[in-house]
């Protein structure tokens, strides 16, 4: 499998399509952070509640003691919706996600394709995703890279939970170890090839900042190098924000046509070895 075909016929699924793509890339974003915005208004009220009796009360122990239960219920509801967040943005990848292997399978591909994380197997999805996270942090516990290589083998999980809707969720993990199977340097150099995009203007930033740096010594080339590391600070945070609706959808095509190449075997015959 050529990295470099995988990323060719990608972008080849995307033309005509960047429009939606990047659409609901950002639809993505506004729920959240709409969401995110509920949420703080929601906590922020709450706390402004709590703050009204206390002005009201003296200082002694009793009165914050008298307190402590209103701010577990607080923290209790902020923790909650904090969940809530945190599932719908997964759900909302997932759905990307699985939209764009749609694209690639000939499929009706829309911006209401966003949403079919929230369907029938939502809590199937949630559960996946959370055992997929729960035996990640335990290989982490071992050592970092351990846990980076199980991502690898976990990372076919839900396209396989798509393709077979009624496969359980230990079986969805194991297949996709089994797919990934000597697969996973592949994915791994697939990847780096779109996190170079970020990584090489970081590097030269850096680079020149040093450079300058090394070459300053008077009151005003200190001033001038000030304002060039702020400037290019910006420019590198407005940079990465404009390349990244170009690269996210790019990178998440090639990888789901990446893994739509590993079952042209057959993902069935996989399942099946379970």
């Amino acid at each position: 499998m050529e990295i470099k075909v995988i990323k060719k016929e990608a972008k080849s699924y995307l033309k005509g399509n960047w429009g939606t793509a990047i659409g609901s890339m950002f639809i993505m974003g506004l729920i959240v952070m709409a969401i995110n915005f509920v949420v703080s208004m929601v906590s922020g009220l709450s706390t402004m509640l709590q703050m009204i009796p206390l002005s009201y009360m003296d200082n002694s122990e009793e009165a914050m003691l008298a307190l402590i239960p209103a701010f577990i219920g607080s923290l209790g509801v902020i923790i909650v919706f904090s969940i809530v967040v945190a599932l719908v943005q997964q759900l909302l990848s997932v759905g990307y996600k699985w939209a764009l292997l749609d694209l690639i399978d000939g499929k009706n591909y829309s911006v209401g394709s966003l949403f079919q994380g929230f369907n029938r197997t939502s809590f199937k999805t949630l559960g996946l995703i959370i055992m997929m996270g729960i035996f990640t942090g335990l290989w982490s516990l071992l050592f970092i890279v351990p846990g980076i290589i199980k991502s690898y083998s976990y990372s076919q999980a839900l396209n396989i939970l798509k393709d077979n809707p009624e496969i359980g969720i230990m079986d969805a993990i194991t297949a996709s170890r089994k797919l990934m199977d000597g697969k996973k340097g592949q994915l791994f150099v697939l990847q780096l090839t779109f996190i170079l995009w970020y990584v090489v203007p970081v590097i030269i930033l850096i680079l020149v900042i040093v450079l300058l740096g090394a070459l300053g010594g008077s009151n005003e080339s200190n001033g001038f190098f000030l304002a060039f590391a702020l400037l290019g600070y910006f420019a590198l945070i407005i940079y990465i924000l404009v390349i990244n609706f170009y690269i996210y959808p790019y990178l998440t095509t090639s990888e789901q046509n990446f893994y739509r190449h590993l079952t042209d075997v057959k993902i069935d015959e996989k399942v099946a070895e379970i």
